[in-house]
This record gives structure tokens, C-alpha cells and sequence, in this order.
């Protein structure tokens, strides 16, 4: 009998803020998370255009900066079907038009200041525990 590896928890960290994205980035792939990122608006509309590959994530980290109308509308379909993983907004950065257009959004947290890169790790074992 061959037994399968398993398969570490995929998590899309979308964050355009290049340390902040380099030290999530670290901390979660330290624990253990396997970690894809961009940095984008246009990485981010091409990757909720294709709900496979976002199916083969267990937690989305994005940034409401790379989130523009078009995005939001998306984001707010694929969750009214049940095809986006859980969400997490971060916005350390954000201006209040920015925050605005997010609101309606179903998000499980917020990453905002202070940036606490072991905070956020804690907040992200309790929604895809290891």
C-alpha cells in the first residue's frame, strides 16, 4: 500500500506592500503553510477570473488596495456560490474609499496596524489549522 503525502494548507497571500508581503510570506511558510503570492491588481483579477485555481486554495490574504470594483463584484459572486475560500483583508494601508468598497465582503479577519506577522499567523491556525 502506498500512502499519499499530505498536503499542506495552500494559502494566497495578495498583499502589494513589499515587506509586509515578505514577512507574512516567511512566518507562514515557517509554520508550515504552502504560500503562493503576488503583488498585482491585474495578478488578482486574472486569478478570480479562474475559480480552479482559486478552489485549490484554503485561505485568501488580500491586500483592499489590489481590490478595485470589478474585483469586489467578483469576489461577492464567487461567495454567493460557495467558490472562494475564506478571506482575509488586509488593511494596514487602506484609505477610506479603499475600505468602502470592501464592506460588503464576507472576510473571516483583518490584518491592520500594528502588523504583528505572529498575531496574523495565530489568527490564520485558527481558520486552517495545521
Amino acid at each position: 500500500m502506498k500512502l499519499r503525502e499530505a498536503r499542506h494548507p495552500r494559502i494566497l497571500l495578495a498583499v502589494i506592500d513589499f515587506e509586509m508581503r515578505s514577512r507574512l510570506q516567511s512566518v507562514l511558510r515557517s509554520a508550515n503553510y504552502d504560500v503562493a503570492s503576488c503583488s498585482h491588481v491585474e495578478d488578482v483579477r486574472q486569478l478570480l477570473a479562474a475559480t480552479d485555481e482559486l478552489r485549490s486554495c484554503d485561505l485568501v490574504i488580500c491586500d483592499v488596495e489590489m481590490l478595485d470594483d470589478e474585483a469586489v463584484r467578483r469576489i461577492e459572486a464567487l461567495q454567493a456560490r460557495s467558490e472562494i475560500p475564506p478571506l482575509i483583508l488586509v488593511t494596514a494601508f487602506s484609505d477610506p474609499v479603499a475600505l468602502k468598497r470592501v464592506a460588503a465582503l464576507k472576510t473571516e479577519a483583518d490584518f491592520d496596524m500594528p502588523l504583528d506577522s505572529y498575531h496574523q499567523l495565530a489568527t490564520v491556525l485558527k481558520i486552517i489549522p495545521l
